[in-house]
């Protein structure tokens, strides 16, 4: 009896875990997924592995959501993956065959961001780390895979000053078609909302004034203690982190929004 009830106190365990899992992964992830920022993957006329993205050409930062239990940190589902279903001879893009098994492996990536396969069943955190997108098995191709890209808090690596957290990927085809390896590209992240961020507005009350110094100060001494919003708007130079550096920068828009400039 005993161990009847130690075995179903367990199972209760872990079904309360996977609920737990559930509604953390629907606070974030949202009920759709947004295709505009998705990678579509193709392969060249010469057998190379190729991809679109906006995120990439435009050099986007995606901002990750607060999220505590399973996860803590921030984190966020986009971008993800699918297939280009249809030729595009004019760009020399074109579907990808069946037996193609693409994989998104890690080349360099930052401390404490990290790729959590779906199903949370891999993390992917150093670099070789590799994950099976799809495996092609129609044609077209069908396949729409997410990640949950994570910047982890409980991470001991986690800078304090830091407001940019990067990884580079590639693409890689462990299939029958044995396509060429895609060219590398780099995801950035933070956990500021980075779209609505104005370098210099430290104080976050909409304009870059005087007052904001003082913030920048207390930003710069004790970057732990400030908001992922405040570091953001307090790196001045944009290179992704709170730092000296960021003296001259903050100091030239303070000046130029007191001149109107």
């Amino acid at each position: 009896m005993h161990t009847f009830m130690t075995n179903l106190d367990k199972i209760v365990r872990a079904a309360c875990a996977i609920t737990v899992l559930t509604f953390s992964v629907a606070a974030f992830a949202g009920e759709k997924h947004e295709h505009g920022d998705d990678f579509v993957i193709g392969v060249s006329g010469a057998g190379e592995l190729k991809f679109e993205a906006e995120p990439v050409e435009e050099n986007e930062i995606f901002s990750l959501e607060t999220v505590s239990g399973i996860l803590n940190g921030w984190a966020g589902d986009e971008p993800g993956f699918m297939p280009l279903d249809e030729n595009e001879p004019d760009e020399d893009f074109f579907t990808l065959a069946i037996g193609a098994e693409i994989q998104l492996v890690l080349v360099s990536i930052d401390p404490a961001l990290k790729a959590h396969t779906p199903g949370f069943g891999d993390i992917i955190d150093q670099p070789g780390d590799a994950w099976t997108i799809a495996t092609v098995t129609t044609d077209p191709p069908a396949f729409d895979e997410h990640p949950t890209w994570h910047i982890d808090s409980d991470d001991p690596s986690l800078a304090a000053n830091q407001v940019v957290w990067s990884g580079t990927f590639k693409f890689v085809d462990v299939g029958t078609t044995a396509y060429a390896d895609s060219e590398e590209f780099t995801l950035r992240f933070s956990n500021a909302h980075v779209e609505d961020c104005v370098p210099g507005d430290v104080d976050l009350d909409g304009i870059v004034h005087r007052s904001d110094s003082c913030y920048f100060g207390d930003v710069l001494r004790n970057p732990g203690a400030a908001s992922p919003d405040a570091k953001c708007a307090a790196d001045a130079n944009g290179d992704g982190y709170v730092n000296k550096a960021d003296v001259h920068a903050f100091f030239r828009i303070l000046a130029a929004a007191r001149c109107g400039l």
